[in-house]
Parts: structure tokens; sequence; C-alpha cells
């Protein structure tokens, strides 16, 4: 994870307001799990037994609603902060979907009958397969180097400030999982 710098020179909501005078509007997108580094980890768990991530979204939308009001030359701008993971789990599954789950489950069946463990049923070349787990994890985390030229790619594709790496950030950048937040 690349840390986010919300306040200062080339930072995010610099950014923001930048792309809002040139273009009259933004969409932010903020990964789920980032700013733990601005709020701290929770040490709530969830009924799932995870740990429950920030709340980024809402306090991403009152930073940039303080901000652009507090700057020279104030922008009046409407902020709205949309969760999609209810939207995306909401949606009722349509036929195709009922269908394509049953030729998944029917199959995790039978490899199970079989007596295989440690696999995932996926459909590869229009053909239904088992794949072993050890296969769908062995590149995972996948890891982005905030100095390569993937990374360069991200920002240069999505507009964003090139922020150099200070000292400061430089051992975090060391210490961090592998996520880029974007």
């Amino acid at each position: 994870e690349v840390p986010i710098e919300i306040e200062g020179p080339n930072s995010c909501l610099e950014h923001i307001a930048r792309v809002l005078r040139k273009r009259g509007h933004a969409v932010v997108i903020v990964a789920e799990g980032a700013g733990e580094e601005l709020l701290g980890k929770q040490q709530e768990i969830d009924a799932g037994g995870n740990r429950k991530l920030p709340a980024i979204g809402y306090f991403m939308k009152t930073k940039i609603k303080e901000y652009l009001m507090s700057i020279p030359d104030p922008i009046e701008a409407t902020v709205k902060y949309i969760d999609p993971s209810y939207m995306i789990r909401s949606v009722k599954a349509n036929a195709a979907d009922a269908l394509f789950c049953l030729l998944l489950a029917q199959n995790a069946v039978h490899g199970a009958m079989a007596g295989l463990t440690g696999f995932c049923v996926g459909l590869v070349n229009n053909r239904t397969v088992y794949i072993p787990m050890s296969a769908i994890v062995k590149n995972s985390p996948r890891k982005v180097n905030p100095r390569g030229r993937t990374f360069e790619r991200v920002i240069t594709t999505t507009g964003q400030p090139r922020i150099p790496i200070s000292k400061r950030n430089a051992s975090l950048f060391k210490s961090m999982s592998s996520r880029v937040i974007v």
C-alpha cells in the first residue's frame, strides 16, 4: 500500500481541487481498508471473525468537503459517498447466474465425492475444471513496486500527481502489504 497524503503539496485533497477546477467534476475511488495510517487499525471483529476496517469513505467525504470550503477561492461541490459493496451484493441473480452457480456447485460436489481436497471449481476455455488452491494463491498477494513501471503507468493513466517518496515514507513502502491504493 502506498500511504495517503491527505494535506500538503501534491496531496490527495489538492489534486481533487485541481481536477474540480479543470473539469468541473471528479470521481474519487477509495479502496476498502485504505487509510489505516490515518484512522488507525480497528480492534473490533465482525460476525465472521474478520477485523473491521476503518470507515475511510465517510472520513474522505468529510475531509473533501472541509478542504474545498477552506481553501482560498473555495469550491462549492456536492460530495456524495457511495458504498458499492451493498449494491453489488444486493443484485438479484438472473437465470444465467443461477445456472452457472448450479454448474459450479455440482462439480464441487463431484470433486469432493471423488475424494479431492484443496481445489476450486472454475470455468476455463468454456470447460469446467478443478483448479488446485495452491495454483490460485501461488502469485497472491501480488506486489507492485511504488517506484516501478506498473505503478508509474497507473499514476499516468489516472492523471494523479507524482508524489516523491520522502525519506519519512521510504520505510513505510518497505513494510507495507501488497495492495496498491489508487
